[in-house]
């Protein structure tokens, strides 16, 4: 894996959370960061791993949003991260 996709990603990875955390933000862009993160475990797993722990955490916040749809799209995120690297994955 390149350099500068590792710096990428790295730099996707620390800031993407962000706006997950803050039920402040309009509900769009709530499920659009968890979508984000959802779609980012489709890149190699070995890549992703270090990040692993960071995005679990950032993602059990979601789980009590007030929007139902906010915590449909956080499970479905937080499930395929928890997966990442499980055997058979």
């Amino acid at each position: 894996v390149k350099p500068n996709y590792l710096k990428g990603l790295s730099h996707v990875l620390n800031r993407l959370p962000k706006p997950v955390l803050l039920p402040e933000l309009p509900t769009a862009v709530r499920i659009a960061a968890l979508q984000c993160l959802h779609a980012l475990t489709r890149l190699p797993t070995p890549v992703l791993l270090p990040y692993k722990p960071q995005v679990i955490r950032a993602l059990a916040k979601p789980l009590d949003d007030k929007k139902r749809l906010v915590r449909k799209e956080a499970v479905s995120a937080r499930g395929e991260w928890f997966l990442l690297g499980s055997p058979g994955s």
